[in-house]
Order: C-alpha cells, then sequence, then structure tokens
C-alpha cells in the first residue's frame, strides 16, 4: 500500500500521529516509489522555506498595500453601482 502526498506531507509537518508515522517510516524503507515521493516533498519544502529566508519583500507594507488597491478597487465598484440604483 502506497501512501498518497498528502498524508506524507502531514508525515514530514509532524502532523501523524506516532503509530502512523513509525508505520511511513517502514514503508519508505521497502517502497521506492513512497520514498522518491517523500524525497521530493522534503526538497520541495527545503526549497520554499530557502526562498523564503532570502526575499526581500516586506510583508507588512505588501499585504497593506493589497489591501488599500483593494479599498480602492471596492469603492470604484460601489461607485458604479450607485450610479444605476
Amino acid at each position: 500500500m502506497c501512501y498518497d502526498e498528502g498524508t506524507l506531507q502531514a508525515y514530514l509537518d509532524g502532523e501523524l500521529d506516532e503509530i502512523t508515522s513509525k508505520n511511513i517510516e517502514e514503508h519508505v524503507k521497502t517502497c521506492s516509489t513512497c520514498r522518491q515521493k517523500l524525497e521530493e516533498l522534503k526538497f520541495i519544502n527545503e526549497f520554499t522555506a530557502n526562498a523564503l529566508k532570502t526575499s526581500n519583500i516586506d510583508l507588512n507594507e505588501a499585504w497593506m498595500t493589497f489591501n488599500e488597491k483593494l479599498s480602492r478597487e471596492n469603492n470604484k465598484r460601489k461607485g458604479v453601482v450607485s450610479l444605476f440604483t
């Protein structure tokens, strides 16, 4: 029985109970398909974590800019709607 990517990701994230985690550890010792999936997920996790660490984006500023633009768009739409009501 192979594990799906969601379960393997949950394993990597430490979200599974001890018994399930042990079962996965034993399974990947003999299943090259699951072992490969697990290695790919580890690589993606590490790549994403490193990319986030090296990002020079100020997330608070980006969020505030996004909210301001969203508010402006909502106000524009309200103005257009009020012309027709």
